[in-house]
């Protein structure tokens, strides 16, 4: 316990007596816990190592389960991706040509059966393809694959013929659909536009991929009861899903925008968010298929994910928690007092020196150290400074992203601020609402200047990250004081002087320190709370001046 008492000097100084007085009471605690009790002492220890250890076991196996998932999730999406790619790379081409061929001058001039051969001698899986045709500018099919009759089906009403109508849009991958051809068979239609001549509409080729094969491979994956593996279109709409909720893998449901598809379309890295068709909390690990319009996502559930860790989790914590109840019972006594002196302890000190919501020191502390260092620096002869910096516009945040953003800003900007101070002996303080003070013992104008500064342009380039995403930032005005106590001054002129000049830095635009300085002057008996007997020096300093 004395050790935390050097602590926690090294962090505030010589604190008043009071407060002192108040984080003795550690010691006491320590004197209750070795007086003519060495054993419970020992079996506390023992049950202190064995928690620590076993709690860093399960962390890491935790964490090593989640870096499992993620890779099996990789690879998955990785593999599957690159197969698919594969697939509509082969019907892509087998498109790609029978309409370069129908665009041919020659075409019409061939028989029958060298035109078949023309338009599809390459080879595509036959379950993956339902059906090849091509499609006059009525709608109309004018040659099926196989050099079959063409079926008496008009095809003008499909989205794939609508949009090769209206223009050229190269490969197209449309909306699924249930196939004319073969008896309802779901089915997403790969198509290009045939030009004729003049380069207007001539019809069109269309190669019908069967979303069953799509099933076949899904199916193959096997992560979990939870999880769900999902092949969807960058619009929002499922081609399959395994397992799927319906039985027949969902075919044409709609994913919202708005939540995990956005995410999937902005950007690469793994997230943990509800599933796409359930509230289920999932890992996803998505992949594009190669330059179509398609997304791969891994779905692993959490669930799943955690389920071997929960039963190890449960098992060795269970065996754990008997061995800490047995030692427990042999010191019950004393533990029972060390809690509860402990929580207080902690409690009140929290509540003396420690802003909840920044994690600074408070105001109470800060007077407190103001008071010790102004006598210190008077006995040692050496310069005193005092910043206040105060939130521009803070008002207007609160106001604008409301008062939880505005409390992240006032812990971002409090972070910060002690960053830029440096030195283990300066003090970073919420001084309350928006403003903080900053106290720099052994520390003259110069240096001052030099740290107000840091502090001002160091805010002005922090930033923190909305729940939107958007980047929320803010400026900071800085008063600044600089003085050379003699003995017999009343430390809250440093404060009033701060005060001044941190009123004139906001009268001056805001973004920008003001200082005073305070030239060293002997207190007059008649009046020992005013520093100098003449009036403070005053300047400024701009963003631009520094």
């Amino acid at each position: 316990m004395s050790a935390a008492n050097d602590d926690v000097r090294d962090a505030w100084g010589d604190l008043s007596v009071p407060t002192m007085r108040m984080l003795s009471g550690q010691s006491a605690v320590s004197r209750r816990l070795v007086k003519g009790a060495y054993v419970p002492v020992f079996t506390g220890l023992i049950i202190a190592a064995v928690l620590c250890i076993q709690g860093f076991m399960l962390w890491q196996a935790r964490q090593e389960a989640w870096s499992r998932a993620l890779h099996t999730g990789e690879n998955v999406a990785r593999t599957l991706s690159d197969s698919i790619a594969k697939n509509l790379e082969v019907v892509e081409v087998n498109v790609a040509g029978a309409q370069s061929v129908l665009e041919s001058s020659d075409f019409d001039s061939l028989p029958q059966r060298q035109r078949d051969l023309l338009l599809f001698d390459r080879s595509v899986p036959a379950d993956l393809l339902n059906v090849m045709l091509v499609v006059s500018r009525k709608g109309e099919v004018v040659l099926e694959v196989g050099g079959l009759a063409p079926s008496p089906v008009s095809l003008a009403d499909r989205d794939y013929f609508l949009v090769h109508m209206r223009r050229d849009v190269g490969t197209y991958l449309s909306q699924p659909f249930r196939s004319r051809y073969r008896s309802g068979d779901p089915t997403l239609a790969m198509s290009r536009r045939v030009n004729g001549a003049d380069g207007s509409f001539n019809g069109m080729v269309m190669a019908g991929v069967r979303l069953a094969y799509f099933r076949s491979l899904l199916d193959n994956v096997r992560l979990g009861p939870d999880s769900a593996v999902t092949l969807l279109s960058t619009t929002g709409t499922v081609l399959m899903r395994s397992p799927s909720s319906d039985g027949a893998g969902n075919v044409g449901a709609e994913v919202q925008h708005g939540g995990v598809l956005d995410r999937m379309l902005a950007y690469s890295d793994p997230f943990v968010d509800e599933g796409l068709l359930d509230g289920s909390q999932r890992l996803y690990v998505y992949q594009r298929v190669a330059d179509f319009p398609l997304i791969l996502a891994v779905g692993l559930a959490t669930s799943d994910i955690y389920a071997e860790w929960n039963r190890q989790a449960l098992t060795f914590g269970a065996l754990t928690l008997a061995f800490c109840v047995a030692l427990a019972f042999l010191v019950r006594g004393l533990q029972r007092g060390l809690v509860r002196s402990t929580e207080m302890e902690e409690l009140l000190k929290k509540m003396s020196l420690t802003d909840v919501l920044t994690g600074l020191p408070n105001r109470r502390a800060f007077d407190d150290r103001l008071d010790s260092e102004v006598r210190r620096m008077a006995r040692e002869g050496r310069p005193i400074a005092l910043l206040l910096v105060d939130v521009d516009h803070f008002k207007a945040v609160n106001d604008t992203y409301g008062h939880l953003n505005g409390d992240r800003l006032l812990r971002t900007l409090g972070r910060q601020i002690q960053r830029s101070v440096g030195r283990p002996g300066d003090v970073a303080a919420r001084f309350g609402g928006e403003e903080f003070a900053v106290l720099l013992p052994d520390t003259d104008l110069k240096g001052a200047r030099y740290i107000a500064e840091r502090i001002r342009s160091d805010v002005e380039r922090c930033f923190m990250t909305l729940d939107s995403g958007q980047r929320l930032s803010a400026t900071v005005s800085v008063g600044l004081v600089s003085a050379e106590p003699s003995g017999g001054e009343n430390p809250h002129i440093l404060v009033r002087q701060a005060d001044e000049a941190l009123y004139e830095a906001k009268a001056q635009g805001r973004n920008t320190v003001v200082w005073h300085e305070i030239p060293a002057a002997a207190a007059t008996p008649a009046d020992r709370t005013v520093l100098p007997l003449s009036p403070p020096a005053v300047s400024t300093q701009s963003p631009s001046a520094a």
